[in-house]
């Protein structure tokens, strides 16, 4: 499943999840990994049904100047990876 992206060094941590650079179709990206089953988004456990709505927001929102790209999503068992357009000096 995760075959469509690499993972690279990480660049940044935190309660999250963790930050790594990575590469989608050649294209530098960042990609979040954060663990869900450690997650309560909504306060009943319902953490897919959140973060489904919230991806369907971010893909909504497309292209505007002041909000990073966002590229996609993939879930491996409890990991969810997040694919961002990378900022070289973001921080």
């Amino acid at each position: 499943m995760l075959a469509w992206f690499g993972l690279f060094g990480r660049i940044g941590s935190g309660t999250g999840g963790e930050v790594f650079k990575g590469k989608w179709r050649s294209i530098p990206v960042a990609i979040k990994r954060i663990d869900i089953s450690r997650l309560d988004l909504d306060g009943s456990n319902n953490n897919n049904d959140s973060l489904r709505r919230e991806f369907e927001m971010m893909a909504k929102v497309g292209n505007h100047p002041h909000i990073i790209p966002f590229i996609g999503v993939c879930k491996d068992d409890c990991i969810v990876y997040i694919v961002m357009k990378l900022c070289e000096q973001g921080s």
